[in-house]
């Protein structure tokens, strides 16, 4: 299996820019009655954070459902689908190139929506955990972990702590931005 090899790079400013573009593209061809909100998340959409040179997207939808011409019109913006996972109930695609971009569709509100912008929020807060986490991601690659699997089960355990504290964060009167 050919995996992608990890590097992780300090903050782009563009990164917000690049989502913008391509966000564009994509609300131009996604079903409008399908799609609730999109969003930038993961490392790329906290400033200051090291992060890998990938824009990850998500889209929440109204319902766990993708139609064929969906997923037709992504290849033709360059996406390859990667799988339908029923078990986090996730869409998952990814575009290589100059620019290079995730996107995750999910249920709008539901587990995984909420843990992605909650873990993006708790982090744009609270840069102690910012940095804390890119010492982790640095540390993964420096031993070796650099296969996208390997980088992330080094990195599990930390980003499940993340997602509970980013929860009882939000949780309290505090986390309102």
């Amino acid at each position: 299996m050919n995996e992608d090899l990890v590097t992780i790079v300090e903050y782009n400013k563009e990164w917000d820019n690049w989502f913008r573009e391509e966000c564009l593209a994509l609300t131009k061809i996604l079903d409008k009655d399908l799609v609730v909100k999109i969003e930038h998340f993961g490392s790329t959409a906290i400033p200051g954070s090291h992060a890998k040179p990938v824009i990850d997207i998500l889209v929440g939808l109204k319902s766990f459902i993708l139609y064929e011409n969906q997923i037709n019109a992504l290849g033709e913006l360059g996406y390859k689908f990667i799988e339908k996972s029923d078990f986090c109930q996730r869409f998952y695609f990814k575009k290589r190139g100059e620019r290079s971009f995730n996107i995750s569709f999910v249920v709008f509100s539901e587990d995984v929506w909420e843990k992605c912008i909650n873990l993006r929020d708790y982090l744009r807060s609270n840069p102690n955990k910012r940095d804390e986490y890119a010492k982790i991601k640095k540390d993964a690659i420096s031993s070796g972990h650099r296969t996208v699997a390997l980088y992330s089960k080094y990195k599990y355990t930390f980003v499940c702590k993340l997602c509970q504290e980013a929860l009882e964060w939000k949780q309290t009167p505090r986390a309102q931005l």
